[in-house]
């Protein structure tokens, strides 16, 4: 985890016209301090291995409409229907699994209890790339001959970028700077301009959220360093080069869609996939599906925004 002050003070001068950025307190931030509800720590909670694993998350899901219709729509999307629809949270659950239905929980309890609070934050640029990393994350995992299941690397993509959703609800001024720079400078997107104006980066405050949540060690720990993930610890660092791939695959697919903050289509690095144990030509596979898919997953994330 970044060891940079938990008080963020905007360094940059892009501010002009929307007033001063004041100094933001980002420890309860950090701790995520109301960016998720206990509801979300409590689907959390449900033990994937119980007997009665599946009918609880059902029904915790059920007990909110919005919740459910949004599940369903995922569910009935193309990207996980075979052809049949489905009409009960318990399908969707089935059908999607227990992993990744918790994590599309979190996310989206996550971007209900922010919205409303992050300025111009382009929330539907950030679904659309949480859900093209979380598809083409899975797509390398089943690639890979190492021990990384398909529903823990869509996880992981899923939620690898919560950070900037928390970033833009409790700092927004600072994200408006941010956007300044990376709009005055597109080929210098980086880390670095982050800490520049948030001190705390988007991976480490997501992290942060994340553990606070009980998400899995291994989880946190991939949305922690998805920029770099050969940092990971090993047993993370797999999960957290799927996610890394696919980061880097849907730079380039989203092209325009990009919301800004997003690295544009950088080269993998051989190095990520030496450790997985893949070909380069495999992700120009994966990129064309994701592309294919491009469209009804646009249309799927003006319902999750």
């Amino acid at each position: 985890m970044d060891s940079a002050p938990f008080v963020a003070t905007c360094a940059c001068r892009q501010a002009a016209g929307k007033g001063t950025c004041e100094q933001v307190d980002i420890q309860n931030l950090l701790q995520g301090v109301g960016i998720v509800s206990p509801f979300a720590a409590r689907i959390v909670e449900i033990d994937d291995n119980a007997a009665d694993a599946f009918p609880r998350l059902a029904v915790a899901i059920e007990h909110d409409p919005k919740l459910t219709a949004r599940m369903l729509g995922l569910a009935n999307s193309t990207a996980f229907s075979s052809g049949r629809e489905i009409d009960s949270v318990r399908q969707a659950v089935t059908r999607l699994g227990m992993e990744l239905s918790k994590a599309t929980c979190v996310a989206m309890l996550l971007s209900e209890s922010t919205r409303g609070a992050t300025g111009d934050f382009d929330r539907r640029a950030a679904w659309l790339h949480a859900l093209l990393v979380a598809v083409g994350a899975r797509s390398v995992a089943r690639l890979t001959p190492l021990e990384v299941t398909s529903g823990s690397a869509y996880s992981a993509g899923l939620l690898h970028d919560i950070g900037y959703l928390a970033l833009a609800a409790k700092a927004p001024a600072q994200m408006f700077c941010l956007r300044a720079m990376v709009t005055e400078e597109p080929n210098a997107r980086s880390l670095e301009q982050e800490r520049a104006c948030l001190i705390a980066t988007h991976n480490s405050v997501g992290a942060a959220v994340g553990s606070s949540l009980g998400l899995p060690h291994t989880l946190v720990e991939a949305i922690l360093h998805h920029h770099h993930p050969l940092a990971a610890p090993e047993d993370a660092r797999p999960l957290a080069t799927c996610v890394a791939i696919a980061d880097r695959l849907t730079g380039t697919i989203e092209g325009s869609a990009n919301p800004g903050f997003y690295p544009l289509g950088e080269p993998v690095p051989e190095s990520w996939l030496d450790l997985l144990k893949i070909s380069r030509g495999s992700l120009d596979l994966i990129a064309e599906a994701l592309l294919a898919d491009l469209e009804a997953m646009s249309s799927l994330v003006s319902s999750l925004a």
